[in-house]
């Protein structure tokens, strides 16, 4: 993660260096731009089999860092693929009773993907602000992740904390995520670029496990992963 964060501040700083020099520039006059974006996710799950009785599902949250390339075809259309980081998860609680007294323990994963989506763009209105939308598919290549157990009202040694890492592997997290990303957001001109807030839904189509066999009955689960971001566009050349 901090290796993530040390290529985004280099990266923001050699953006904001050329943007210093192109102060003058207008986005509309190159086909091209380049830019980084980060945020927050609140991801999900669909799919998968009925919980157990006791059993709620919940989100959790992750973030989502990369950079951006945009290509215009047209004041209107343009084409991003993108490169990122981005969290998938989920959250499941159990509240019960033990020994008569009410007992929860909350279950956190986070899992992490580099994911290259590639988004078909629209966008309408002035120079100043444009509203977008997009959608394209996206493959995203699983880097692992954790999960932590919270046990609250069992007692001791029960309570409290532990932690165990989510493996990319046979029996673990699938290594492919593919599925499509849908989204809004809008573009303000600022400076010789443009500010960008994107609110995106990434759905995944194919299962987050790599079970082998398949246990009978078994309903696939795949990721649902909302996400918030800001960022920056500067265009690039002529």
């Amino acid at each position: 993660m901090k290796k993530v964060f040390l290529v985004l501040s280099i990266a923001t700083f050699a953006l904001f260096a050329v943007a210093k020099e192109k102060k003058s520039a207008k986005s509309q006059e190159s086909p091209h731009a380049f830019g980084l974006r980060v945020g927050l996710t609140t991801p999900t799950y669909l799919g998968g089999n009925d919980l157990p009785s006791g059993f709620s599902k919940g989100v959790t949250t992750g973030f989502i860092a990369g950079l951006i390339y945009s290509y215009y075809f047209s004041e209107i259309l343009s084409i991003q693929p993108e490169l990122l980081f981005i969290q998938g998860g989920t959250s499941l609680k159990l509240e019960n009773t033990f020994l008569g007294n009410k007992v929860t323990s909350t279950s956190n994963s986070n899992w992490g993907y580099v994911q290259v989506p590639v988004l078909l763009k629209a966008r309408f209105g002035s120079d100043a602000f444009k509203f977008t939308v997009h959608a394209g598919p996206y493959i995203g290549f699983a880097t692992g992740g954790k999960t932590t157990l919270k046990n609250e009202g069992y007692g001791s040694p029960t309570d409290g904390e532990t932690s165990s890492d989510i493996k990319v592997e046979k029996g673990g997290l699938a290594a492919i995520d593919f599925g499509a990303a849908v989204g809004v957001g809008v573009n303000i001109q600022a400076g010789p670029g443009q500010v960008i807030v994107d609110l995106r839904a990434n759905i995944g189509l194919t299962d987050i496990n790599n079970l082998d066999p398949t246990p009978s009955g078994y309903k696939a689960t795949t990721n649902l992963i909302p996400s918030l971001s800001v960022g920056y566009l500067l265009p690039l050349g002529n």
